[in-house]
C-alpha cells in the first residue's frame, strides 16, 4: 500500500512539472513563444494562433490520458512489484518522451512558418533563413550548433535547465553513452525484479551444512551455528525494518532488521503459512515456501 501511494503521489508531480514547465509555452516570453523568436506583432497572426491552440489542445490531452494510465498502473503494486516497476518505467519513458516529441513537432512548424513568412533576419553565411538570436541552432528542438564550442548551452523552453550541444562531437558521444547507460540500467533493474519475485527461494540442507538460494539475495550457514529451529504461524509480533531487499504485500525478501530480533534474513510469503524461524548467532532467519508441505519438509530435515 504504501508504495502503490508513493508511486501515484510521484505520478501526480510529475505530470504537474511537465505541464507547468512546457505546457505554458504558447506565452509570448522573452520574445519567443514555443522556443521561437517572433517579433510582437506576429504573435495573432492566424497560423500562429491555429499552431498554438492544437499545441495546447494536444498537450492537455496528451497530459490528462498520461496522468490516467499512471494511477491505473500503480494498482500493479498490489500484484508484484517487479511488475509495477517495468510498467512504471515504460510509462514514465513515454510520457517524458511523448511530451517532447509534442512539443519539437510545434516547435519545428513554428520555425518553418517563421521562415516561409520571412519574421527575421538572414545572419552572412548560412543558408537557411535565422535570426541572430540562434532560432536556426534550435530549430529541429534541441541545440545543434558546430561552431559553437559549448557543450552546454542554457535550455530555450526552461531557464532552469541547460542542454546539450548535439552538433559538437562531445555532445554525440554523450548522448551516446547516456542512452546506452539508462537503457543497460533499465534492463538490469527489470532483471533483477523479476528475479526477486520470480525466482523460487530453495534451501538446501546437507549432513552438516544449510544453503538458502533466492532471486536476490541468500544465506549459508554451518548446522552447528543455528541456536534454535521453530516453526510459527506468522512472523513475531514486533517492527521490521527492510534494509537492503524488497518488501511488498506478497514478500519480504532480503536483509530486515527487527526491533527485537535484530538482525534477520527474510525469505517470507506473508500469506502462507507456516514459517520457519532459525536463530544463529550472527541473525535470524525467517523463511516459508508456496509449495504446498514444502516449509514442513524443511522444517523436519533441518530437525
Amino acid at each position: 500500500m504504501i508504495l502503490v501511494s508513493i508511486m501515484l503521489v510521484t505520478d501526480l508531480i510529475m505530470v504537474a512539472i511537465v505541464a507547468a514547465v512546457y505546457g505554458g509555452k504558447t506565452k509570448y516570453q522573452s520574445g519567443m513563444i514555443l522556443g521561437i523568436h517572433l517579433p510582437k506583432e506576429v504573435i495573432s497572426q492566424p497560423e500562429v494562433v491555429e499552431l498554438t491552440q492544437k499545441y495546447k489542445r494536444n498537450s492537455r490531452y496528451f497530459y490528462i490520458l498520461n496522468l490516467m494510465l499512471g494511477c491505473v498502473v500503480c494498482p500493479l503494486g498490489f500484484w508484484y512489484t517487479s511488475i509495477l516497476m517495468i510498467v512504471w518505467s515504460i510509462w514514465f519513458f513515454e510520457f517524458i518522451f511523448g511530451s517532447m516529441k509534442i512539443l519539437y513537432s510545434a516547435h519545428r512548424k513554428l520555425y518553418e512558418i517563421k521562415i516561409k513568412n520571412g519574421w527575421g533576419q538572414n545572419p552572412a553565411g548560412l543558408a537557411e533563413a535565422s535570426v541572430p538570436d540562434e532560432d536556426y541552432y534550435w530549430r529541429k528542438g534541441w541545440y545543434e550548433n558546430p561552431e559553437d564550442p559549448h557543450f552546454w548551452v542554457q535550455d530555450r523552453y526552461s531557464s532552469t535547465n541547460y542542454s546539450l550541444n548535439i552538433g559538437r562531437k562531445g555532445g554525440k558521444i554523450f548522448l551516446a553513452v547516456i542512452t546506452i547507460g539508462t537503457l543497460s540500467l533499465f534492463i538490469w533493474m527489470c532483471v533483477m525484479f523479476v528475479r526477486m519475485d520470480f525466482t523460487p527461494v530453495r534451501l538446501k540442507i546437507d549432513a552438516e551444512h544449510v544453503k538458502i538460494t533466492s532471486g536476490y539475495t541468500g544465506a549459508e550457514f554451518d548446522k552447528d551455528e543455528i541456536e534454535e529451529i521453530k516453526l510459527i504461524e506468522k512472523l513475531p509480533d514486533e517492527k521490521f525494518v527492510r534494509t537492503n531487499g524488497s518488501a511488498d504485500g506478497n514478500q519480504w525478501l532480503g536483509k530486515f532488521r527487527g526491533s527485537k530480533s535484530g538482525a534477520c534474513r527474510m525469505y517470507v510469503w506473508l500469506k502462507e503459512t507456516p514459517i520457519i524461524e532459525i536463530k544463529t548467532d550472527k541473525y535470524t532467519i525467517f523463511i516459508n515456501s508456496k509449495e504446498d508441505g514444502q516449509t514442513e519438509k524443511w522444517y523436519e530435515k533441518l530437525n
